[in-house]
């Protein structure tokens, strides 16, 4: 017996899409040779050779825009009795894939089955050794040049003015205050999909409840999404156990369990904040790092802001919004969510990307609207109050105005939320 096969390149996508049917009776099968035609490509995108490929994509792909017969491609589709399914697809020097599995046929949660693939020219393959037999699934290999790792920038010690002083704020912000924060050192850029993958891929396999698809994104390269406030420090801790370095999160006051289940609400005494391992920003810590040694100005860089800068949703209704472009940011507006690539623009400060806009940033602390008139506010390290039922987001989204951008302004959501707009960066000592 032998099943149908489809594959097809997704065109800006740099990814193959291959259908399988595992069934018992079958070893060897044969994927059918066909992607999409040239006439289904976006209008206005260069296909030299009219393959269905676009020149930028095999550009990437590393594969030949002038040749037609030259395409990033799944070569073959085995299904080996008593081993799996095997897929193979044509690789180039330099290049890494990473391999997906949808056993839905919705492409809703797809499973990452492995990552950070290297090249091994001409062919790359990968075996599947725990689909069932008879269990209908889609694959997905995608491509890229690499993944992107943070780079970790030292904030340095010392004073600075909380909260807002310009007038632009809201009452949260107030009032503007002095606080003391000793020196830590803060990934340069959000948290990628790439990375995620990565450490969750350890993770499953060392106690955690987090997985591949706990954190979503567009690519290896955009900011991880949909990620709860729980699964965000999980995650810090299984990074850091991965690296051999001390977790920051535990279960309780002890210090004795280290968190990697459920949805527990930590307080201040589960962490311990002198571990060398990773952890979210504490607010004061956030605030500190994104302003990069300004004062009072309105975003990191200074007091205006344009789709140059940062990506946001551009409005007339804020002054200091001065981009020529409004709306969604029009580089990446195709593909929803409209997320960039992580450090997709340029640095400032201490050295950091995307501390205004792309993704919102989960922080450590609990949010109240009044903290700000608390004298604990002021006092050096401020780890937030006691507790709450939302706890803090900071820096603004691809989706949100300007003024959500503002180094000063304080979002909060329950912590189990999760949306295409949330995402975090780590911080460690």
């Amino acid at each position: 017996m032998r099943p149908e096969y489809m594959h097809e390149l997704w065109v800006g996508s740099l990814t193959i899409l291959v259908f399988g049917l595992a069934q018992e009776d079958v070893s060897v099968a044969n994927p059918v040779g066909s992607t999409k035609p040239a006439a289904q490509e976006t209008a206005g995108v260069l296909d030299t050779d009219g393959d269905g490929q676009s020149d930028e994509a095999e550009t990437l792909a590393g594969t030949n825009p002038a040749d037609p017969l030259s395409v990033f491609k799944v070569l073959d589709l085995e299904l080996i009795r008593d081993v799996g399914v095997q897929i193979q697809w044509s690789s180039v020097t330099g290049k890494f894939y990473s391999v997906y599995r949808d056993t839905s046929l919705e492409w809703n949660a797809p499973e990452l089955l492995t990552n950070a693939v290297a090249a091994t020219p001409p062919v790359n393959a990968f075996t599947d050794k725990s689909l069932p037999d008879g269990t209908a699934c889609y694959y997905k290999v995608s491509i890229y040049d690499s993944i992107r790792t943070p780079e970790l920038v030292h904030i340095p010690a010392g004073d600075f003015q909380m909260g807002d002083s310009s007038d632009e704020g809201y009452f949260d912000e107030l009032p503007a205050h002095e606080v003391v924060v000793s020196g830590f050192y803060m990934d340069n850029i959000e948290v990628s999909k790439g990375l995620w993958d990565e450490v969750a891929l350890w993770a499953v396999s060392h106690g955690y409840d987090i997985t591949t698809h706990s954190g979503l994104g567009k690519s290896v390269h955009h900011p991880a999404h949909s990620v709860t406030w729980y699964e965000a420090v999980k995650w810090c801790n299984a990074r850091s156990e991965k690296e051999g370095r001390t977790p920051c999160y535990y279960t309780d006051a002890d210090r004795d369990t280290v968190y990697r289940t459920g949805t527990l609400d930590l307080s201040n005494d589960c962490v311990k904040w002198n571990a060398t391992g990773y952890r979210l920003p504490t607010e004061a810590e956030w605030e500190k790092a994104a302003r990069g040694g300004l004062s009072e100005k309105l975003f990191p860089w200074g007091d205006t802001i344009s789709h140059t800068l940062a990506n946001y949703y551009s409005s007339i209704s804020y002054s200091y919004d001065i981009s020529p472009t409004r709306g969604y940011h029009p580089m990446y507006n195709e593909e929803w969510p409209y997320t960039s690539p992580v450090g997709g623009f340029s640095a400032y400060g201490y050295g950091l990307f995307d501390m205004a806009g792309n993704q919102w940033e989960w922080c450590w602390d609990w949010y109240d609207a009044d903290w700000y008139s608390n004298a604990d506010a002021t006092q050096t390290d401020c780890q937030g109050p006691a507790s709450g039922m939302n706890r803090l987001l900071r820096g603004g989204s691809w989706f949100d105005d300007a003024d959500f951008c503002r180094s000063t302004y304080r979002g909060s959501d329950e912590p189990s939320v999760e949306g295409s707009s949330v995402g975090f960066r780590c911080v460690r000592l």
